[in-house]
């Protein structure tokens, strides 16, 4: 079944009224892909805000170590260079906060600490932490953030860096912390490392690029049935730059996939609430 959807959120169709009916009763979870995806400035605080009033049901964020180890929410280019409005390219790693806190980055806003934006989600949101960094201790300073918060009945951490799950288990034993504490692995288009699976732990994730579902299908399939196989969910991630991912959603929902990540959160309650009025 196809289901067309506009590109904004059409209350003629779907009254404003049941949108927290469908929100609940969707069957794959929408996580905004850094904040509200394409609605606000990226992994800004009013992107995590507008995720919260739109009621999905979780955001996808960045986060960095600054040199003085205050884990900071941006996005970044492959090695922690963040580009600024004035023009100014900083490696954020290679800066105290201080230095950053109030220059304004090329969206426009300035960069939240993590501290920030999880007291801004606190008992709102669900928030899966992408951590960009490689360096092992930023594992150690966000879980204290999250102590501090008791915040881990809401969170999961993703990465491309997998080398992180150990440390990040290691971590949670060593603090003695209870909660089950998930990892999702971070795949891209052309180079997919898997995890081991015998070693997965309850609620961790494949995290696919959807460009390997639209360019190597099979192979892609293949994937998805193994992790599902092994209990392990899956999630699909679109890159910023998608326009159209209305177009997959139909075959995300038949795949049974766990999660979508973003950029049109909109679209996707819109696609939802269609389906439930045509039940």
């Amino acid at each position: 079944m196809s289901i067309e959807v506009s590109q904004g959120f059409d209350s003629s169709v779907i009254p404003v009224k049941l949108v927290n009916e469908i929100i609940k009763k969707h069957p794959i979870r929408i996580e905004g892909h850094r904040g509200a995806g394409h609605l606000e400035p990226e992994n800004s605080l009013k992107a995590f805000n507008k995720a919260i009033e739109l009621g999905i049901d979780g955001v996808e964020f960045d986060v960095w170590l600054t040199k003085d180890d205050v884990p900071v929410v941006v996005h970044g280019k492959p090695e922690g260079e963040v580009e600024f409005l004035n023009g100014t390219e900083v490696p954020i790693g290679q800066v105290n906060f201080e230095a950053v806190k109030d220059m304004i980055l090329i969206n426009g806003e300035k960069i939240p600490t993590l501290a920030e934006v999880l007291d801004a989600c606190k008992d709102k949101v669900h928030l899966n932490i992408e951590i960009k960094e490689t360096r092992e201790e930023v594992i150690g300073k966000v879980l204290t953030l999250l102590q501090e918060r008791q915040m881990f009945d809401q969170i999961t951490f993703s990465s491309f860096n997998h080398h992180l799950r150990a440390c990040l288990y290691r971590e949670v034993l060593e603090r003695k912390i209870e909660a089950e504490v998930s990892f999702g692995f971070l795949m891209e288009l052309e180079y997919n490392p898997l995890p081991d699976y015998e070693h997965t732990r309850p609620g961790d994730s494949i995290n696919v690029d959807i460009r390997y579902l639209e360019k190597h299908r099979e192979e892609c399939l293949l994937h998805i049935k193994k992790a599902q196989e092994k209990n392990v969910k899956v999630k699909f991630w679109f890159p910023m730059e998608y326009q159209e991912e209305h177009m997959f959603y139909d075959d995300l929902l038949g795949l049974e996939v766990d999660t979508v990540i973003t950029n049109k959160p909109i679209s996707m309650i819109e696609y939802f609430g269609k389906l439930a009025i045509k039940a």
